[in-house]
């Protein structure tokens, strides 16, 4: 027999973990310890005919063979339970979302998850395997959901949490009976324990932290301490709240924590107490409250650190303009940049900021021609590199101000905005000790090395590593950059690994070649090298391409770019799309840490194809067929925006101040994917065929002709690639071009810069489709030496071509028997022969 046990003082975590676990294992007896919080006690006198559970009073535990644990693993907390321990018999299960400690009990299996509540885990389990549950058994889950998680608004709730709540609503749980019993009443002896509470309540503020500290000498016994705590801290509005109260010659201390950055689970440890990140107790036997009080006060003091200062949020480049910079010239600037404002500078003096509120306001009101002196903040309030979070926020608070320019050593150093503090908190959330799993620190969310390990041949790996140590030893940082992290995140195969330097690519790259001996190839004109790896992977040598980070700018729609060095930052920035705009930190203390400035991870999980800032596609017009190409590669969307901006983009013909190389081969990219069509019937909808020649109609005959390439590429491969492998995208291009004449097809080929092999292929199907596709069709029968003088000259992607536009039965038969038969026959006779016959050769 199985017996179901939980800790002491029940709420309605445990108790609706109780009832989960004997869905789980149905042949069961569930056993509530001890007493229960008074909620629960209320709930139980109303269901207890309905849900059986046994008391200590009443337990058997002399049948019992396997024990189960819900919501605790700590032995002092399962009350008569915990004879079961002793017998190395019985098997023991566990069920907990508390993280583990050393002192847990030993488990058979133990099962632990980073959520909110531990009956979200049974939940997920009953979701599997499909077990029914009744509306009251839905309800009493919600209710141990609902309660541990603060109605879903804790920060330990997690997105398996809320499924759950969706899971049990469509289960028929009642939301007004949870409210019910949620939000009780206090009684008359609570209020004033509330009020003593609140009265005695003192305030420390540690780095940015507003932390209450409450004590209490109860007259009498107060069994709801932590339902109590709770409305304090509602009144109180504290991000951190900690309370002593003294009952019968022993201490209660209970902490409640809101914020990522203290652990009351860890500070109470200090005080042999324990619970998780945002609720902790301890009981002390000894002790005076005022002795206590100036301890805890320690302890925090040593526990709680600034997390974040002005150098982890600040913009590191800032861009510089004069006061006499027009606003409209001002506008293209900071379009460019990250930054969401310039700094003004006269004779090496900041003497102003100008934010993009101000250029808005200023065109909106046509004074785009206007100088910058007249619109720009003269408020400026500098801070040290090392001004912590809380200090920033009181100033753009109390000053009224969104940019902070840092000054290190007297010269600036970066500019602390609104939107960059907002991003480091959210940064900081995901990296608070809360969200860390007990393992290791590399399991956080925003952490790739676990996955870099899965995913990544082990002389990569090495290889990363190496890299790694030699940019410390030059001191400077590494990161891994662009579709090699997209791809890593998404799952998909990669090994184009490309690096980014936060200083002279050219210069590291000959210090790795000479350290590893190693092929360096260093591309002076733009500023790269690549390194190739001695080891092989798969019979390939694996490169590796090193950049320096660096800023681009445009001096005009589909230039070229200039290049300037800049921080990891703006590199990303200039980056095609969110997606691509990510990096890995190589350094020792952060390896492995995801690097997402512009929210590229989240739109991964979106699937959504969207632009850095609204200049993109007239910075480099190529990046619209790149939108089309990954939008289908991985059926992601582009989004509402950046569509917006290619129809823009489009309908103001940017593609003409682009040269037709780089235009050719993104063309040739996106002909390569795994499903060409896809992707030409959403340039069809985008008005981006015109581009390649006004006169493309892409209609139901060509997609036709284009389903069937795939499959003829398959069907005639063991025949047709015995020689060369074939140029797929050639065969699509050609399906493109097939409505326009000849004589437009080689103003496409001219306009595109295609190369000679390329267009003579694409031309002599052009000039001989016709007259092929009549004998073909020919009913009279027809030499297979006809047939051999016609299609041999034509090469294999014409072929297959041709094959994709055959429309009857006959012309599949002939051009088949053509391809497995005949293509590529040459006479055995030799001119050799011809003399030994006696013929005497001729002019």
């Amino acid at each position: 027999m199985d017996l179901i046990a939980t800790h002491t003082s029940a709420d309605f975590d445990a108790l609706s973990s109780l009832v989960a676990a004997r869905k789980l294992y149905p042949r069961s007896r569930l056993l509530l310890p001890g007493s229960q919080e008074l909620n629960v006690r209320q709930f139980l006198s109303l269901s207890k005919d309905i849900l059986e559970f046994e008391t200590e009073r009443n337990v058997r535990l002399d049948d019992i063979s396997r024990l189960i644990l819900v919501d605790t693993r700590h032995e002092n907390r399962i009350g008569k339970a915990r004879e079961l321990l002793e017998d190395p018999g019985i098997k023991v299960v566990i069920y907990d979302h508390h993280p583990r400690t050393k002192y847990d009990i030993r488990a058979d299996k133990d099962t632990y998850r980073r959520v909110g509540a531990t009956v979200t885990m049974l939940i997920d389990k009953i979701r599997t395997k499909r077990l029914r549950i009744t509306p009251l058994e839905a309800t009493l889950m919600a209710l141990g959901i609902y309660e541990e998680t603060g109605s879903l608004t804790y920060r330990t709730t997690t997105r398996r949490d809320i499924d759950a709540v969706s899971f049990l609503m469509s289960k028929g749980a009642n939301l007004n009976i949870v409210s019910s019993f949620l939000n009780r009443g206090l009684s008359a002896k609570e209020l004033i324990a509330l009020s003593k509470l609140i009265t005695e309540t003192k305030v420390i503020e540690t780095n940015g932290i507003s932390i209450g500290i409450s004590m209490m000498d109860a007259d009498e016994y107060i069994g709801e301490l932590g339902m109590l705590i709770q409305k304090l801290l509602d009144v109180e509005n504290f991000k951190v709240m900690f309370v002593f109260v003294k009952m019968d010659k022993k201490i209660t201390l209970i902490a409640r924590s809101r914020t990522p950055f203290v652990d009351v689970n860890k500070i109470l440890k200090f005080f042999g107490g324990g619970g998780h990140t945002t609720a902790a107790s301890a009981t002390i036997r000894e002790g005076e409250l005022s002795t206590l009080i100036k301890d805890l006060r320690c302890v925090i003091n040593r526990t709680v650190r600034a997390r974040v200062n002005a150098e982890d949020c600040m913009e590191t480049r800032v861009h510089f303009i004069s006061p006499d910079t027009k606003i409209n010239e001002a506008g293209k600037i900071l379009r460019r940049s990250p930054s969401s404002a310039l700094l003004v500078r006269k004779n090496k003096k900041i003497i102003g900021i100008l934010s993009g509120e101000c250029i808005k306001k200023a065109v909106i009101n046509n004074f785009g021609h206007s100088k910058v002196k007249g619109y720009m903040s003269t408020k400026i309030y500098a801070v040290r590199p090392s001004t912590p979070m809380h200090e920033l926020k009181k100033i753009m608070y109390d000053k009224k101000i969104g940019h902070i320019p840092v000054f290190k050593k007297g010269k600036i150093a970066g500019l602390v905005t609104r939107s960059g503090i907002l991003k480091s908190l959210f940064a900081q959330e995901e990296m608070a000790p809360g969200k860390v799993g007990l393992r290791h620190r590399h399991q956080t969310p925003d952490n790739l090395l676990n996955r870099m390990r899965e995913k990544l041949p082990s002389q990569i790996m090495n290889f990363l590593r190496l890299l790694a140590d030699m940019a410390r030893e030059r001191g400077c940082r590494i990161y891994v950059v662009g579709g090699f992290v997209r791809d890593l995140i998404l799952g998909v195969r990669n090994l184009d690994v490309d690096l980014v330097v936060e200083g002279d690519a050219a210069e590291f790259a000959r210090y790795v070649s000479d350290r590893l001996a190693i092929t360096c190839v260093v591309h002076k004109k733009f500023g790269t090298a690549t390194l190739f790896m001695k080891e092989t992977i798969d019979g390939v040598n694996v490169k590796v391409d090193i950049a320096s980070a660096r800023t681009e700018t445009y001096g005009s729609p589909g230039a070229l770019p200039s290049v300037t060095f800049c921080s990891i930052k703006e590199d990303l920035y200039r980056r095609d799309f969110t997606i691509n705009a990510m990096a890995i930190d190589l350094d020792k203390k952060n390896y492995g840490r995801l690097v997402d400035y512009y929210g590229g991870r989240g739109d991964l999980r979106c699937g959504k194809i969207k632009v850095l800032h609204d200049e993109s596609f007239i910075d480099d017009p190529t990046r619209i067929f790149r939108a089309v190409r990954f939008e289908q590669r991985y059926n992601f969307k582009i989004d509402r925006r950046t569509v917006s901006l290619i129809k823009n983009a489009v309908k103001k013909e940017m593609f003409d101040a682009v040269s037709g190389e780089r235009l050719r081969e993104e063309i040739v990219l996106l002909l390569e994917e795994k499903e060409p069509l896809k992707a030409i019937k959403r340039m069809r909808s985008l008005h981006e065929l015109r581009f390649i020649h006004p006169k493309i109609e892409f209609k139901k005959r060509q997609e036709y002709t284009c389903r069937r390439i795939d499959a003829l590429c398959g069907k005639y491969k063991y025949y047709l690639e015995r020689k060369r492998s074939l140029d797929r995208w050639l065969i699509y291009f050609m399906s493109l071009v097939d409505s326009l004449s000849l004589t437009e097809t080689l103003e496409v080929a001219d306009r595109f810069v295609f190369r000679r092999s390329d267009r003579l292929r694409v031309v002599s199907c052009k000039k001989g489709e016709k007259k092929i596709l009549r004998l073909l069709t020919c009913r009279g029968g027809v030499r297979a030496s006809v047939l051999y003088k016609n299609l041999e000259p034509l090469s294999y992607e014409a072929l297959l071509f041709l094959a994709s536009k055959c429309s009857s039965r006959l012309q599949e038969e002939r051009l088949k028997d053509f391809i497995e038969r005949h293509n590529g026959t040459r006479l055995r006779i030799r001119g050799e022969d011809l003399k030994r016959m006696g013929i005497e050769p001729g002019p």
